[in-house]
């Protein structure tokens, strides 16, 4: 919000599409998130807007790669909300004190029944090896509902190797 402030006192031509953004996030976080299932093609959606926004807050701070596989059916459903905190966290820990371009590599695919969803990013030093357990609010949440829509049908590794932080979700879906 803050962004969109400057930019609008700036009078950027920006502003009226970066609005647009927003409101379709908040939207999709109000109505549609409350569906016990949504096509994957509202979250490809959600995290496409999502990214839009944090490149203009973060500028050349950031270089993104989203990956699509070729073959990805974005016709399959899944539960509402399940891959924007692993995109949200490599902001949130890869970007916000960055004052050099950060990667971050985002990719969806399958593998046979299962949606492979992968985020990594460059973070600060740090410890060599980072558990789930002693992560924040947002990845402790994902694994919880994780375990109540998905049990036995998911797994979600995350790690740090070097200065990178991976995060990988392989979600079994139905045919």
């Amino acid at each position: 919000m803050n962004n969109l402030y400057g930019l609008s006192l700036e009078e950027s031509k920006k502003v009226p599409g970066l609005i647009l953004k927003l409101s379709d996030i908040l939207s999709y976080s109000l109505y549609e998130s409350s569906a016990d299932r949504i096509s994957l093609y509202k979250e490809i959606k959600l995290i496409e807007d999502f990214i839009a926004l944090e490149q203009e807050r973060y500028g050349n701070r950031m270089n993104i790669d989203f990956e699509l596989s070729e073959e990805l059916d974005e016709t399959i459903e899944i539960a509402p909300l399940l891959l924007i905190p692993l995109v949200e966290n490599a902001f949130k820990h890869g970007v916000k004190e960055a004052t050099e371009a950060i990667p971050i590599r985002i990719y969806l695919g399958h593998e046979e029944q299962s949606l492979v969803f992968e985020v990594s990013n460059q973070v600060p030093d740090g410890p060599p090896v980072v558990r789930l357990a002693k992560q924040g609010l947002g990845l402790k949440n994902l694994q919880r509902r994780l375990e109540l829509l998905y049990p036995r049908q998911h797994t979600l590794v995350t790690e740090r190797k070097g200065d990178l932080f991976l995060a990988k979700l392989k979600l079994e879906y139905d045919a």
